[in-house]
């Protein structure tokens, strides 16, 4: 029960402490706006301020996710058959307009992959996986998400040529407002925590490895 209490404690504390720095973005903005001289300064500005809006709400957003997610249960309720494939054709279309918008290009490979799952969560592990997967590769790149069999055991994967994680940061990057780099990069560090969450309520086990070309990332999320 006190740890428990106390790991809710440090939640709260490390949740309020990332929602300071763009709710700090939002205040200067609307300061400085204003004061704003040009009708070209007012709409750098508004942009800025835009940018730091998004950032809070998607904060507030996998924090409201990862409370949901019960650590306390032990497997998803409501699980269904499914096939993976069906959920990564739902999503490609807009997986790869947003991969234009970052200059990237993003490719789809579905096989059937049949497995007891829950869409709603599954969705929201694939968003987390491809995102991240966006956020960190410089453009020009490539992300490739897919799904398959292999070993008898369905899976779905994203791989991209981005700057890869180093082995010794394989468990770390699943915890909590953990970030590579610190806080130079973008993200809240809740992405990857809210993707083991919910493949460990499927019953599922994450594999990091090598990415496209002999770099980047790859993430495969293997199913029972």
């Amino acid at each position: 029960m006190r740890q428990s209490r106390d790991n809710e404690q440090r939640f709260t504390a490390d949740a309020a402490h990332e929602l300071r720095t763009p709710l700090a973005a939002i205040k200067t903005n609307l300061q400085v706006l204003q004061r704003a001289r040009s009708a070209d300064e007012r709409e750098e500005f508004i942009a800025a301020l835009g940018a730091s809006v998004e950032r809070a709400t998607r904060l507030v957003n996998q924090l409201l996710a990862l409370a949901q997610l019960d650590p306390q249960s032990q497997a998803e309720t409501g699980l269904a058959p499914g096939d993976l494939a069906h959920l990564l054709a739902q999503q490609a279309a807009q997986w790869q307009a947003l991969a234009a918008s970052y200059r990237l290009s993003l490719s789809v490979n579905m096989a059937p992959a049949p497995c007891a799952l829950h869409a709603d969560s599954l969705q929201m592990l694939l968003r987390n996986l491809v995102e991240n997967a966006l956020r960190y590769t410089p453009a020009p790149g490539s992300v490739v998400v897919s799904c398959g069999v292999e070993n008898g055991r369905s899976y779905v994967r994203v791989a991209d040529t981005g700057p890869g994680i180093a082995e010794e940061w394989h468990e770390r990057v699943f915890e909590r407002f953990v970030r590579l780099g610190g806080a130079q990069l973008p993200g809240s560090g809740l992405g990857l925590s809210i993707v083991r969450r919910i493949a460990e309520r499927h019953g599922a086990h994450i594999v990091l490895g090598e990415g496209l070309q002999g770099r980047g990332l790859a993430v495969t999320v293997m199913f029972p």
